[in-house]
């Protein structure tokens, strides 16, 4: 199995995981409750995937800031190093690769083009449906 598999599974939630760098990490926080996901890929018009940003970051920045921290921009607390894998990619390479990172979430970039993200609860949930 791919991730494209599971990309098409959930392709309407994809377009929602996608932030630009100035969007107020209170949008983004909504857009991560609303959308049920736990990260978002950080994309600009010049550069296209700058950063990710996760529920985990955003914690982060509200140790720092305390409750400004909804005034801060996606840019601010992103993760500016963005682990990937492609959507050809197999479940199992990419578990791998969140083992390998340490992460919970991998953008998924076909090129330079962030198809958005895959978690592992998503490779959880869809071996589950594979049992």
């Amino acid at each position: 199995m791919r991730i494209l598999d599971i990309i098409e599974a959930k392709r309407y939630a994809q377009r929602t995981q996608l932030l630009r760098p100035h969007d107020t990490i209170e949008f983004a926080a909504n857009l991560l409750v609303t959308n049920d996901v736990g990260a978002a890929v950080v994309c600009d018009d010049v550069d296209g995937v700058v950063g990710i940003l996760s529920e985990r970051d955003i914690l982060k920045g509200l140790v720092l800031y305390g409750p400004a921290v909804m005034t801060r921009r996606s840019h601010e607390l992103m993760q500016p190093f963005v682990m990937y894998c492609s959507p050809e990619d197999t479940l199992a390479y990419a578990a791998m690769a969140m083992r390998k990172d340490g992460v919970r979430h991998l953008a998924v970039l076909e090129g330079s083009c962030a198809l958005g993200v895959v978690g592992l609860r998503d490779l959880l949930a869809h071996n589950a449906k594979s049992a």
